[in-house]
């Protein structure tokens, strides 16, 4: 689970945002998921106790935001497998659903290139530099992971 934490703000920061939701089999707001995030970045990129109460103030003032776009992807991606799974949809109707998942992921993009803005000048160069290696990190293990999942289907 620990490795997952890290890889969600790897690749959330590699986007341009630190903005990671930490997925589990709880019920929803039953575990707070910032607080152990924030520890495992400031263990791994060494932040101070000011940087990370910075990076906690930022987050704070656009928690209502990241939320609100969050649980917009969460529905659109939901409506979308829907659709997808409905015996009798149509290509047309599939592809407004993803347009409209589309249109939120990008509404998202931007908000995270916006919060990474406020971020990124809390770092030093060498936390960003070791937070660029993380990113090459995460793609290559995802490049490994799609790799290995084309060549099983080719088996």
């Amino acid at each position: 689970m620990k490795k997952i934490l890290i890889l969600t703000l790897a690749v959330a920061l590699g986007a341009g945002g630190l903005f990671a939701i930490k997925v589990s089999a709880e019920p929803l707001g039953a575990r707070r998921a910032q607080g152990p995030l924030l520890q495992r970045a400031k263990e791994r990129l060494g932040l101070t106790d000011d940087q990370a109460v910075q990076i906690r103030g930022v987050l704070k003032d656009e928690s209502a935001t990241l939320t609100k776009l969050a649980r917009a992807v969460n529905d659109g991606r939901t409506k979308l497998r829907g659709v997808i799974q409905k015996a009798d949809a149509t290509e047309s109707e599939i592809r407004a659903a993803a347009a409209e998942l589309g249109k939120v992921q990008a509404d998202m993009a931007v908000e995270r290139h916006k919060l990474f803005g406020k971020l990124k000048p809390i770092l030093t160069a060498d936390q960003l530099a070791t937070l660029a290696e993380m990113q090459e990190r995460l793609d290559s293990f995802i490049d490994g992971a799609i790799s290995t999942f084309e060549e099983r289907l080719a088996q």
